[in-house]
């Protein structure tokens, strides 16, 4: 048998960040805030501004922050937003 110089390479590092949790939960009640308070955004143009939603589905984020799908109450629109245009109903 002949000897044989094996080289071993350290294994590529894979850092692991801890999944980002969403902060309310499907079946939430919520309503929008932010841009869905202007009077051009088309949120507010659709008559929906202020109005209940109900969370349908959590999704990943896009960028920094976390979605949801969220479905009006009154006239079945599904829009999706980021967690920090909602904010769960008292």
């Amino acid at each position: 048998m002949e000897n044989r110089l094996v080289r071993s390479y350290p294994s590529a590092r894979v850092e692991k960040r801890p999944a980002k949790l969403h902060k309310h939960t499907i079946g939430t009640y919520v309503t929008l805030l932010g841009a869905a308070t202007d009077p051009r955004s088309k949120e507010r143009r659709a008559g929906i501004s202020g109005s209940e939603f109900e969370i349908t589905r959590t999704l990943p984020g896009e960028g920094s922050g976390l979605q949801y799908r969220i479905k009006n109450i009154t006239s079945g629109l599904e829009f999706v937003v980021a967690e920090d245009q909602i904010a769960a109903n008292q």
